[in-house]
């Protein structure tokens, strides 16, 4: 069975529509580009990881590393996750957890992290 998803840079603000980008750096260039993204829930999100390789000269979105990000505050939880469907699973559990928020220091967002690795038994955030 496959299945088809649509990432999209453009989010809802409260002021119209916002696109997420980065810029990254390639030898002695630099490129801005819209981040693939897919809301969760208001303005957290999971995207795929940016790989750049230098000898190469090229930049790829890794399917296989999620991040879980807050666009508002620009914050990313500090894992790598090996799908998206754990990428959404941990996006909704930092969400349902109300001992923790995207307002938390960063000591507490690792702290957060690093509990939720080992409560599912994986590595770096990924299937074990």
């Amino acid at each position: 069975m496959s299945t088809h998803v649509t990432l999209s840079s453009i989010r809802w603000v409260d002021r119209g529509f916002a696109e997420m980008g980065c810029t990254v750096s390639v030898g002695d260039d630099s490129f801005t580009m819209p981040v693939p993204y897919q809301l969760i829930d208001g303005p957290v999100g999971v995207h795929p990881e940016l790989y750049v390789n230098e000898g190469a000269r090229s930049v790829a979105w890794r399917m296989d590393r999620w991040a879980v990000r807050n666009t508002e505050l620009q914050r990313a939880l500090p894992l790598s996750l090996m799908s998206m469907a754990t990428a959404v699973r941990v996006a909704r559990e930092f969400a349902a957890d109300s001992g923790i928020s995207w307002q938390s220091d960063e000591f507490e967002l690792s702290a957060w992290s690093s509990a939720w690795v080992e409560r599912n038994g994986t590595v770096s955030g990924g299937e074990s």
